[in-house]
């Protein structure tokens, strides 16, 4: 990622701390963000590009539709097709583990 100004207001997001429910009590995150947080959908679209043009172009070729907000993605079939999606969701998960898994990320 080259946006230096994208980069930025991750790392505030990051760095500040939390607002408690006592809206006086702060406290510093250790590791990653506050559920519910306003980076986390932002973030999953940054982590998920590369899922998202592979599954978009195996869903096309198909013809069933995929459809991914944050962490949640659905594979839509017409009449008869749960065959197509169920070899979809098989190369998904493959390209899952094989490309974006912390291991594998390239």
């Amino acid at each position: 990622m080259d946006d230096e100004d994208f980069l930025t207001l991750i790392r505030m997001f990051l760095t500040n701390p939390i607002l408690g429910p006592e809206r006086a009590d702060h406290t510093n995150s250790e590791i990653g963000i506050a559920q519910g947080s306003v980076l986390f959908p932002i973030l999953m679209n940054v982590i998920l590009h590369r899922l998202d043009l592979f599954a978009t172009g195996l869903c096309n070729e198909v013809g069933v539709k995929y459809a991914r907000y944050c962490d949640d993605a659905t594979i839509a079939t017409m009449g008869n097709s749960n065959i197509a999606a169920w070899d979809v969701i098989g190369k998904l998960q493959r390209f899952l583990r094989d490309e974006l898994s912390s291991s594998g990320q390239k």
